[in-house]
């Protein structure tokens, strides 16, 4: 069994791709624009990067790219077709903002994950002039489509999540009626944390219909870390095909969270990139190598890396969101990992 630090890992963060058909203003991809190269993940390196002796280990594949929606990768439908072959009890997510490709497309890839698994698609707004808010560069009808289609294979479970600022807040209900008449078997709306991050936002203003729970950022002392990912078993492969601690550390060429620091010069210091590649090292190799260790090592003493301060410190007060919605319009299952 795969471990890092004697923690099992059974979960796994793909970012299929850096490319995206939206524009959305509090995406780390907007705001770091420039900062990264734009590529994909080919079925061929993700065959290489995780050998079907590991796929075969986990418990949850989640494509949800921080950089960029999965549904862009050229390969992203093989790719499934080759998780799901390789595992056939592993939950799959697909998290996306559903306004890409055909309907045909998003039936054979609902197929391809088949009942244990979801797709989560992204509606911000009842109208197309609310949706496009945040939303920037996508079509509400088009989702609706692409999301009706999935659901009619009535394989995998259909999620509609809603992100609700001070223009959607009062429309809340009225897309979850639309995503229980889509066939969408849950929907949850909250709002979002990142105005904490990234202050203002221009023309998007955070809810006060849903407020954020006050949040006290720590300080030098942090109590030591306890990673939330680590603990949880879950670890990131990034676009480079790297073996990652969380989707934070993906975003070391962007920096979206302020207290975290220069990410890419902790990578350095930690030991470089290469020796996370998975197309040279076997997973347990990295695990036990040095960026691994040292990175450990630095949680209980006051070097602690400012992004794991930021998220992970044991005595933080945590940021949450306030959640407006949460509704199933089936039962819900026992299994709904993710959701």
């Amino acid at each position: 069994m795969l471990h890092w630090n004697n923690k099992p890992i059974s979960n796994i963060t793909v970012g299929l791709t850096t490319h995206c058909n939206a524009g959305c203003p509090q995406c780390a991809r907007t705001i770091g624009k420039g900062n990264y190269d734009l590529e994909s993940l080919s079925i061929e390196g993700f065959k290489r990067a995780v050998p079907p002796e590991v796929m075969s280990e986990l418990m949850y594949v989640g494509f949800c790219g921080s950089l960029g929606d999965p549904a862009m990768c050229p390969d992203a439908l093989e790719i499934v077709e080759y998780t799901r072959a390789a595992n056939p009890d592993c939950h799959i997510a697909f998290l996306t903002n559903g306004s890409i490709r055909d309907a045909g497309w998003w039936d054979a890839l609902a197929r391809a994950i088949g009942k244990k698994g979801h797709i989560t698609f992204a509606v911000d707004g009842a109208t197309q002039e609310s949706h496009e808010k945040y939303r920037i560069g996508t079509k509400l009808a088009k989702v609706w489509e692409n999301l009706s289609a999935a659901a009619d294979t009535g394989q995998c479970m259909i999620d509609v999540q809603m992100l609700v600022y001070k223009h959607n807040e009062d429309e809340v209900e009225a897309i979850e009626a639309q995503a229980k008449r889509y066939g969408a078997a849950h929907f949850i709306a909250f709002s979002t944390y990142r105005f904490d991050l990234l202050g203002d936002q221009g023309n998007l203003q955070p809810s006060t219909k849903y407020p954020l729970k006050h949040v006290t950022r720590v300080g030098d002392d942090h109590g030591g870390i306890s990673c939330l990912t680590m603990n949880g078993g879950r670890l990131a492969v990034d676009t480079k095909y790297h073996l990652l601690p969380c989707c934070w550390f993906v975003d070391y060429d962007v920096n979206l969270h302020s207290k975290a620091g220069s990410l890419r010069q902790l990578i350095d210091d930690l030991g470089g990139l290469e020796p996370l590649s998975l197309l040279t090292h076997a997973w347990q190799e990295i695990l036990d190598g040095e960026f691994y260790k040292k990175l450990v090592a630095m949680w209980d003493c006051q070097k602690a890396p400012g992004v794991c301060k930021a998220m992970c410190a044991k005595n933080r007060s945590h940021i949450a969101s306030m959640t407006a919605k949460d509704s199933w319009f089936v039962q819900k299952p026992s299994n709904a990992t993710g959701v």
